[in-house]
């Protein structure tokens, strides 16, 4: 399906990025197919969050909206003034990305094709160590960044009470979106950041534990 939307890349009138390893991912095919930056003009560009924009721009490519706060959502309310009923949207992302996207350009009326250009795996990390680490206490803090580290992170945990296993463990959040995946899977959510980038993230860690100092 990727090869055959960047084949077919004329068709599209805009282009929709939701991270940096969907740009990186994208455009690595994208080359490795023949084509090059030329063959988007007249495609309009969105992404999510500054620094997917950033990777765009780094290819000289123009960047027409960046949503005011960086989740799906937003891009719906944002777009609904700017794309008329029929217009064709390439939507390159994770394989397990949220469906709320696509699904709420599609009830713009916009025609959304949406592909796969990388894929999220679980880690091969030592989870035995850091599973006894959490039981002594050993781990103060544990940041997530999206709904799939949290949820890729106590699947390799294999823990029924992740509410007893971090007791002793704080846990910091990037957005809403993650915060809420942590909580609904029984954890207790004490640092989220404001705006949801990493610096966000490490300025809502040291807001938190300068409390305390």
């Amino acid at each position: 399906p990727l090869d055959r939307a960047i084949a077919n890349i004329s068709l599209y009138d805009w282009l929709i990025f939701t991270s940096v390893n969907g740009v990186n991912c994208f455009f690595k095919r994208f080359c490795t197919l023949n084509h090059d930056i030329r063959d988007l003009a007249g495609i309009r560009i969105c992404a999510i969050g500054l620094q997917t924009a950033k990777a765009l721009q780094s290819m000289m490519l123009k960047v027409d909206y960046v949503p005011a706060e960086y989740q799906a959502e937003e891009i719906i309310k944002g777009l609904k003034d700017k794309i008329t009923p029929g217009t064709r949207v390439l939507l390159p992302r994770a394989d397990i990305a949220r469906n709320v996207l696509p699904e709420g350009l599609a009830g713009l009326g916009l025609i959304v094709d949406e592909v796969i250009a990388y894929r999220t795996v679980t880690g091969q990390g030592n989870s035995q160590l850091i599973k006894q680490m959490l039981e002594e206490g050993e781990i103060d803090l544990i940041t997530f960044t999206s709904s799939s580290t949290v949820q890729n992170f106590l699947s390799m945990l294999k823990t029924s009470d992740p509410v007893s296993l971090l007791a002793n463990t704080r846990v910091a959040c990037i957005g809403p979106i993650t915060a809420r995946t942590a909580m609904e899977m029984g954890l207790t959510v004490d640092i989220q950041a404001k705006e949801y980038t990493i610096k966000g993230l490490l300025e809502a860690i040291v807001k938190y534990y300068s409390q305390y100092h």
